[in-house]
């Protein structure tokens, strides 16, 4: 309802319908009233006030039958005097003059901003009541008593918007009819109306412009009691709209306008604020990944997020409980989504080739398994009360020597420390000082304690002093030091080529004697009986020999099925997971340990093989088709080390080969007649005895190859 221009208020037709305009709108809306007065003059208010009040007069005049009805004969009260009709509009001019005079000059003379519907209201109401019930002769205090009701209810109350407003609710909807309801019209409706929130929320849903604007209006109203409902309606609405996002990234921005307060549910919001920052920042982080993996990895952390967001808001109260929960319900279908997607990328993702034929293996990115009677044997060693006298780590060569002394940290005890030489490397093998330098630096580099001993040994005598004081600080500290020399047999070769002088044996054996705190290990795939060039077994005769075997079919198991137990690298984790029963077939890991017997090379070598296999054919997993087709490949790929292991025309052992080649032709021979040649081939891992005493090749994928590669 638009408020008329005040000062156009007169005595014509068109002047009458603006004084009733401005009554209804001091009825309904007296703030717009109050400041549109505030810009008149006090003479032009006077002078619309007494305009206004002879235009209501003819009107008030109808009131008098329904005024005796109500007050005298429904009351059923005796009249203390005879009315007649001249009285009664002496009586109700008495209570006009009273009511709507006092109610419009306070209001429109004064200007008395909130308590002007009161004034006005109350007044009119009440003076007409007064008059009325003087006229009839009622007494005064009912009459008074009377007239403060009647204007208390109609100020305050307004019950007679009840019925309206339950035949709304009843219906559901406000719709096309949202004009007829008090709310929409009336700003001085006093009495809050029950669940009016659940109208403004479905009337926004149909028309959210105007929906909107009308529960900001309610909630920054002057008068505050329909303003929890606002409150209510509007976050609602808020929890709606964050149901419907369809980027959680976006939660911030929409949950930012929730409204917060200091009672019931407004000193939640802000919790549920915070927790569904908590699910956009994961979503942030989900999207700023590039690989399907680590995505994967990130939604599934946005789903535990959702959980807590739902597992807190249910404790909540209305509608924050209600409202979000159902939001989480849609959010947990968008990250559903996302993992269904990232899951159809990782199906065509290449699988990560993770196994390594060849060299040592990285157990922080690589596949792996531990040797666990190995470690077992060396702690027990290391660990000894009086010291190790040393050990020879011997194996054949690519069973996996380098891989167990590469990856002793964190399965020794915390005490010890174990530093790794190789004896290939050519600071190692070139001469005496240059490997006295790096066997220093190796130590410090691992026991700090050892760099502040002095400066760096060049010869066999600063060697061996510089060992004497590492033993000391250890014996001191408590802690061991594992000294592991791979390939050690370049010592020896060192020796017969006059690189190292035959003081570094004695050397080695002194310390291995004299030191306590340290350990000596030479892991190399020759015994110190076949090495040539020093006795080895004469000056390190008290070492403890422990071989390494190939995998037992637990650890065949172990490394296919689960090859990243120990990876660490973000890299090396997406394969987690991925190497379990789903992408090996039944009885295949059973034939790839049958196949290379266990040889850890081999092994690493087919499940390579299958993987790049896999790859390329665009499948997911290795059934016993692929693994045959992977088993042919294995062989040619593997040509250089199936050669070396099977001495292919060795020079250092020239008759083990002509015997070999015996078994391209026939399943089983007779042992060989030389002794010498039945102990090499009996520790090379190559033969297996019948038991009718025959023998035969151990590793079916060598019996192949010298059938088909040679």
């Amino acid at each position: 309802m638009n408020l008329p221009n005040l000062e156009e208020i007169g005595f014509g037709p068109g002047s009458h319908r603006k004084a009733l305009r401005l009554l209804a709108m001091l009825y309904c809306d007296p703030l717009r009233v109050h400041a549109a007065c505030k810009r008149l003059g006090r003479a032009k208010r006077l002078q619309v006030t007494a305009v206004t009040l002879l235009h209501a007069w003819p009107y008030l005049l109808l009131l008098i039958i329904p005024g005796r009805w109500l007050l005298f004969h429904c009351p059923g009260l005796p009249a203390t005097q005879p009315i007649t009709l001249l009285l009664y509009v002496q009586y109700l001019v008495y209570g006009l003059s009273v009511g709507l005079s006092v109610g419009l000059v306070f209001c429109l003379v004064f200007g008395l901003g909130g308590g002007l519907v009161f004034c006005l209201v109350f007044c009119l109401g009440g003076g007409i009541v007064f008059g009325l019930g003087v006229g009839i002769g009622l007494s005064f205090f009912y009459v008074y008593g009377l007239g403060f009701g009647f204007g208390f209810s109609s100020v305050f109350i307004r019950f007679y918007y009840l019925p309206a407003h339950w035949f709304f609710l009843w219906t559901g909807r406000l719709g096309g009819f949202r004009n007829y309801h008090p709310v929409f019209w009336d700003h001085c409706c006093f009495y809050p109306f029950p669940r009016l929130e659940r109208l403004l929320v479905d009337y926004a849903e149909m028309n959210r412009e105007d929906g909107e604007a009308e529960i900001e209006r309610l909630i920054a109203d002057y008068f505050p009691y329909q303003r929890r409902a606002g409150l209510y309606a509007k976050t609602a609405l808020i929890a709606r709209d964050a149901g419907r996002v369809q980027d959680l990234k976006k939660l911030d921005g929409i949950l930012a306008s929730l409204p917060e307060g200091e009672k019931g549910f407004l000193t939640q919001t802000r919790a549920v604020r915070e927790k569904a920052a908590a699910i956009c920042r994961q979503q942030l982080h989900a999207d700023s990944l590039d690989r399907p993996f680590f995505r994967e990895q990130a939604v599934i952390g946005l789903r535990a997020e959702i959980n807590a967001f739902i597992a807190q808001v249910s404790g909540f109260h209305e509608p924050l409980a209600s409202e979000f929960r159902r939001a989480a319900n849609a959010w947990f279908g968008i990250a559903d989504g996302q993992l269904a997607e990232l899951s159809k990328e990782r199906r065509r993702e290449p699988t990560p080739q993770i196994f390594r034929a060849g060299d040592p293996v990285r157990r922080d990115a690589e596949a792996f398994v531990v040797r666990t009677p190995i470690i077992a044997t060396l702690e027990n060693e290391i660990m000894a009360g009086a010291g190790c006298p040393g050990i020879l780590l011997y194996g054949r060569r690519r069973v996996g020597k380098s891989t167990v002394i590469n990856n002793l940290d964190g399965f020794l005890p915390g005490a010890v420390m174990s530093v790794v030489v190789s004896m290939q490397a050519p600071a190692a093998f070139t001469s005496e000082n240059t490997l006295a330098g790096l066997l220093a630096r190796e130590i410090g580099a691992r026991y700090p304690a050892a760099q502040r001993i002095g400066p760096e040994p060049t010869d066999l005598i600063t060697l061996y002093q510089f060992f004497s004081s590492c033993n000391t600080k250890l014996e001191a500290d408590h802690r061991r030091l594992l000294i592991c020399l791979d390939e050690f047999e370049e010592l020896d070769e060192g020796v017969g080529k006059g690189r190292f002088t035959e003081g570094l044996p004695k050397t080695l054996r002194e310390s291995v004697q004299s030191h306590r705190c340290i350990t000596w290990l030479f892991a190399g795939s020759h015994r110190f009986i076949d090495l040539p060039h020093v006795p080895w077994s004469s000056y390190l005769v008290s070492l403890r020999t422990i071989e390494v075997p190939p995998f037992t079919e637990a650890e065949t198991r172990l490394l296919l099925t689960d090859p990243l137990q120990h990876a660490r690298r973000p890299e090396a984790r997406e394969g987690v997971g991925m190497f379990g029963a789903s992408f090996w077939e039944a009885g295949v890991v059973e034939r790839i340990h049958g196949y290379t017997a266990g040889w850890p090379h081999l092994v690493q070598l087919v499940a390579a093989t299958i993987v790049d296999l896999c790859n390329t054919l665009g499948i997911d997993h290795c059934g016993l088709d692929v693994l045959e087709k992977a088993l042919d490949k294995s062989v040619t790929s593997g040509d250089t080390v199936m050669a070396e292991l099977m001495f292919y025309r060795s020079e250092e052992y020239p008759s083990a080969w002509p015997y070999l080649t015996g078994f391209r032709t026939q399943e089983l021979q007779s042992p060989p007649a030389d002794d010498g040649l039945r102990m090499l081939l009996k520790h090379s891992l190559l033969i297996r005895e019948t038991a009718d005493g025959k023998w035969t090749l151990r590793v079916p994928m060598m019996a192949d190859w010298l059938r088909n590669r040679t």
